[in-house]
């Protein structure tokens, strides 16, 4: 989990993709995070005019939670019953030179 943090450390979410049945969050410097599992965002429809900094991850045994500024925050869940396939998340950085699975 520490390498994924770190490349989302001082980027700014800029926009919340919904494709069919998963999510992709777009930071401000081409990074994307895709989310495959169940998750909840809060506040449902978050304003993110200028793009929110990514201030922290916050992990328990059963899922991740993304705090991000404005109080925004994007729960994904990582309990058996949240998987619809192999991997909970992505992550490709901006020149997609390196990709995180997240299982």
């Amino acid at each position: 989990m520490k390498e994924f943090i770190s490349m989302l450390e001082g980027l700014k979410l800029t926009s919340i993709r919904k494709i069919e049945d998963y999510i992709q969050l777009v930071f401000d410097d081409g990074t994307i995070l895709t989310v495959f599992n169940d998750h909840e965002i809060t506040p449902e429809a978050p304003k993110l005019r200028g793009g929110v900094a990514f201030l922290r991850a916050v992990r328990s045994a059963e899922s991740v939670r993304l705090v991000f500024g404005s109080n925004i925050s994007i729960e994904i869940q990582l309990d058996d019953s949240s998987y619809y396939g192999p991997e909970a998340m992505t992550l490709h950085n901006a020149d997609q030179s390196k990709v995180i699975v997240w299982r």
